[in-house]
């Protein structure tokens, strides 16, 4: 049992320390408080969209693959049979195809959606080989 404990002691991200990253322009300030929740604070929107990417993925990153796979009608791929009817509806929709024009778009709100992005990227190519067991 005593095991088990530390190995899901593991698998929670660290919320101290510090790092540094290439991509961010001024220093970037995360704080956790009691409940679990960052608090971001940078001198710009593009940091604090960096910062915000970096933590979400390294947090959340099997809930972002699972939203994907659902979005694009390719859950099936990793659950089975039971999410197929779910699969069909998404491919009917076609919010994949939606993606990508919404990625040719220059709307501000787009570019900081990518700055997101790009630093979920950086957390996942920085810790792909450092697993919690």
């Amino acid at each position: 049992m005593e095991e088990l404990l530390e190995i899901a002691k593991k698998a929670f991200p660290p919320v101290d320390g510090s790092l540094e990253l290439v991509g961010i322009n001024d220093k970037i300030e995360i704080l956790w408080d009691n409940w679990g929740i960052p608090h971001i604070f940078a001198k710009s929107i593009e940091d604090a969209y960096f910062a915000q990417g970096y933590v979400h993925a390294h947090h959340r990153l099997w809930q972002m693959e699972i939203f994907r796979r659902l979005t694009t009608g390719e859950l099936s791929e990793l659950i089975g049979e039971a999410t197929l009817d779910s699969d069909k509806h998404y491919k009917i929709i076609g919010l994949q195809f939606r993606r990508k024009i919404v990625r040719k778009k220059r709307f501000q709100s787009i570019i900081f959606i990518r700055k997101l992005c790009e630093r979920c990227k950086c957390w996942y190519r920085r810790s792909k080989n450092q697993s919690p067991y």
